[in-house]
């Protein structure tokens, strides 16, 4: 179980979507350190420079999508807890980043909210 204060890396192209998830982080969860990567190659870096405990990764990105970025991490810290976000919600996505290791999938417009519900689940694993 997880009782320290969170690392976290947000990772989308979408201001307004950061902005949210941060404010809904801040309202219920300690908060060691919040960063934001804004592209596929920056989340990689960001993610070996902080070894955040969860991320929340955009599946469209420039540079790199991610679902290249989720394997990636994956493939170097099989430990981290990845939380798939999109506004494409079709299954094909959500079966192919459950398969590369994602610990949750959310669509963005409709289960946005249940962000904290699932980060609470993946911090008692």
């Amino acid at each position: 179980m997880h009782t320290n204060p969170l690392k976290i890396l947000l990772v989308d192209d979408s201001s307004i979507v950061l902005q949210r998830i941060q404010q809904l982080l801040h309202e219920v969860f300690a908060v060691e350190q919040i960063t934001i990567a804004l592209d596929g190659e920056e989340a990689i870096i960001t993610a070996q420079a902080h070894k955040p405990d969860i991320v929340l990764l955009d599946i469209n990105l420039p540079k790199k999508s991610g679902l290249e970025v989720l394997r990636e991490l994956k493939l170097t810290d099989g430990n981290i807890k990845i939380i798939m976000l999109t506004s494409q919600p079709a299954d094909q996505y959500k079966d192919l980043c459950l398969q590369l290791g994602a610990d949750a999938f959310i669509d963005k417009t409709s289960e946005f909210e249940s962000v904290l519900d699932i980060i609470r689940q993946l911090m008692t694993q």
